[in-house]
């Protein structure tokens, strides 16, 4: 599957906050774009798309260090799913382990952005560099388990 078009989005998800970043177009550059309510998450892809040409939405997957899925896991599963349902562009699933923990090391963005969109900013350069080395969306479809 090539590469399609369009601003990659990256999702760190939380059962009450949730952390969004998103690439330019070219899918070159990546940036936080702020950590929301778990509530407002499906109101805010939906504005995003009306504004940008979306390609691909990441979705961290929580795994254990161990590479097992535990609860964390389930929920991020069945968010991916429920933001398929919105039918904004393809949703993969991405390890997202160590990412918080790579995220918390800039204090000024931790302020500006909150912890949970610069863990969706790793993510999403976690992802971007997949897609530059494969040629390919990185991470897993939504039926890969």
């Amino acid at each position: 599957m090539a590469l399609r078009p369009g601003h990659r989005i990256a999702i760190d998800y939380g059962e009450k906050w949730i952390g969004i970043a998103m690439s330019d177009s070219s899918g070159l550059i990546a940036s936080p774009v702020g950590t929301i309510a778990a509530t407002e998450l499906e109101e805010k892809l939906l504005k995003i798309s009306e504004q940008n040409l979306i390609s691909t939405i990441y979705i961290g997957l929580p795994l254990h260090l161990s590479g097992d899925e535990g609860q964390s896991a389930s929920l991020a599963r069945a968010l991916a799913d429920r933001i398929n349902q919105l039918d904004i562009a393809p949703v993969r699933l991405v390890d997202e382990r160590l990412s918080t923990t790579s995220a918390s090391s800039d204090k000024s963005l931790i302020a500006k952005f909150g912890i949970d969109a610069l863990a969706a900013l790793e993510i999403l350069k976690f992802a971007l560099e997949g897609e530059r080395l494969q040629d390919r969306p990185f991470g897993s479809q939504l039926d890969d388990h």
